[in-house]
């Protein structure tokens, strides 16, 4: 596979932080929650600069067999 130099992109760097509890209700029954945060700094030759943060509130029920 030939790869022109000019479209590469190149990852100058990122930071990924996760969070995260769980709570058992019984022995069988839980709930949970998480946060995210992504910051993402990409650079290419022929693209602009690409700073970008992501942040990500998640919320869970489950149920273990």
């Amino acid at each position: 596979v030939d790869v022109r130099p000019e479209s590469r992109t190149f990852t100058d760097g990122g930071i990924n932080i996760n969070v995260g509890i769980s709570y058992d209700i019984t022995k069988r029954i839980f709930i949970q929650a998480h946060y995210d945060y992504v910051r993402n700094n990409i650079a290419g030759s022929d693209l602009p600069d690409i700073n970008e943060d992501s942040m990500f509130l998640k919320f869970g029920a489950g149920f273990r067999f």
